[in-house]
């Protein structure tokens, strides 16, 4: 669950850099002709040119002060997750002690797991030599070494 989160969060931080990147990079313009809007003037003395550059400007800042703070909530996202995480309020010492605790526990686990094993195996050989008894009495046969190799076969 904490990975998806922070999956979503690197997602939107990617995203939101990649409009900043759209955002700030030059633009075409569509149709038009820049030499006609170049004579034409507007009231305060700009010609148009130099006023849709001027606003393209101000719409840049804006949108990069727009993205800057989803960026910023993002990363305080981000930290307050980590935060949450078992054990980020250990110091690096405590973390490695924990650390040599569970790996000792987990030694002592496999140690039990293979005397398991082995047992469960053992048992598994038992129950085979009794089944083969079984078998030979069941049939009737002598217990010899064809009556085995038979068994063996079949």
């Amino acid at each position: 669950m904490m990975m998806e989160h922070l999956d979503g969060l690197s997602l939107s931080m990617f995203e939101a850099l990649r409009e900043l990147r759209d955002a700030v990079a030059p633009q075409k313009k569509e149709g038009g002709d820049d030499a006609a809007t170049n004579d034409q003037s507007t009231p305060f003395g700009l010609d148009n040119s130099k006023q849709n550059i001027m606003v393209e400007m101000e719409h840049d800042t804006e949108l990069v002060t727009k993205l800057s703070n989803q960026v910023m909530q993002k990363h305080v996202a981000v930290d307050e997750q980590v935060s949450q995480l078992p054990g980020m309020h250990r110091t690096k010492t405590q973390q490695l002690e924990k650390i040599e605790e569970i790996m000792l526990q987990i030694k002592q686990q496999k140690v039990e797991l293979d005397d398991l094993k082995t047992k469960a195996e053992e048992r598994r050989e038992q129950i085979h030599h009794a089944l083969d008894q079984v078998m030979v009495e069941a049939l009737g046969m002598q217990q010899n070494e064809e009556a085995h190799e038979k068994i063996e076969v079949q």
